[in-house]
């Protein structure tokens, strides 16, 4: 066996000249490589809203069956290009039609109207978005009595600041 004066871990004369060449080398080939432009996106477009839904939990809610209130409680999904929940800004609007088997959209007489609820500030978007289902909640009074296993046809829209209008209904039943 040799001696262990030499197998120690200093680097010598030669480890050094290695270790430049190497250095020298990646900063050589780095320039080598072709940078390619990052395609111009407009973010926007991307991460705006194309759809709306009417989420399958809105609900009719009545004082005297145990809710705070006689109305409707409205979820709506905004959706982004990709089917991503997104938050949006802009005036929803939304309609009730009593249900009418025999009209088209099933739609009656209109029975209730809210023309402008507008999410337009920090203070509104707090105010409605639920972060756990990544929809909007809307609280919407009424007048009107209601009895159990009454249909209704609601139409939620959208009206962008762009003036889009992206649109949506479902039938909600009353339930005891």
């Amino acid at each position: 066996m040799g001696s262990s004066k030499h197998r120690g871990l200093r680097p010598g004369k030669k480890g050094l000249l290695v270790a430049l060449v190497m250095l020298c080398w990646c900063g050589c080939v780095s320039k080598e490589f072709h940078k390619e432009p990052v395609p111009k996106i407009d973010v926007r477009e991307l991460l705006e809203p194309v759809r709306i839904k009417v989420h399958h939990s809105s609900t009719v809610v009545r004082k005297e069956a145990g809710g705070k209130f006689d109305g409707l409680v409205v979820a709506c999904e905004v959706k982004d290009r990709f089917g991503d929940p997104v938050k949006a800004l802009g005036v929803m609007r939304f309609e009730a039609y009593a249900y009418a088997r025999s009209q088209p959209g099933n739609k009656g007489a209109r029975v209730g109207f809210w023309p402008s609820v507008s999410i337009d500030s920090l203070e509104a978007i707090q105010q409605h978005w639920d972060g756990i289902w990544g929809l909007y909640r809307f609280n919407l009074r009424w007048q009107r009595q209601v009895g159990v296993r009454d249909r209704f046809v609601l139409e939620a829209t959208l009206t962008t600041p762009e003036g889009e209008q992206l649109s949506d209904r479902r039938v909600l039943e009353v339930r005891p």
